[in-house]
């Protein structure tokens, strides 16, 4: 059997799924979520990750660090009740987020991409130091 790569894995496991951790030297644990166990770790994730991130932004500092996916698709579609926008966002990795945005925000948006596309169109790209 081929050596697992060091990392994290979450698969399908017939009604459940099964975590695994591998780590550096080979040696791999696994746990087995059930369905509720995974929607509460994905609930619990941006949560960890502002902790995570709010660690790694100095003190007093004009910018803080951020974890931005990458978006190589969108989807638009009103709900089903036609109160909202659904936005989809889907990564490289084929995963998706769908957001429902009431009509201020989607007002919001419009008014305000404009200004930053613009900005992003001249920005000068940085260069290493």
């Amino acid at each position: 059997m081929p050596k697992r790569a060091p990392g994290l894995t979450l698969a399908p496991s017939g009604d459940n799924f099964i975590l695994r951790r591998t780590t550096a030297n080979g040696r791999t644990v696994g746990m087995t979520l059930s369905d509720d166990d995974v929607l509460t770790l994905a609930q619990s994730a941006p949560a960890f990750r502002d902790r995570i991130l709010s660690k790694r932004t100095p003190a007093g500092g004009k910018y803080s660090a951020v974890y931005a996916t990458p978006v190589v698709q969108i989807g638009l579609a009103p709900d089903a009740l036609g109160e909202n926008i659904l936005l989809t966002l889907v990564a490289p990795s084929g995963a998706q987020v769908t957001f429902g945005l009431p009509p201020h925000i989607v007002g919001h948006l419009v008014e305000h991409l404009p200004v930053h596309l613009a900005k992003a169109s001249v920005a000068t790209p940085p260069t290493r130091q």
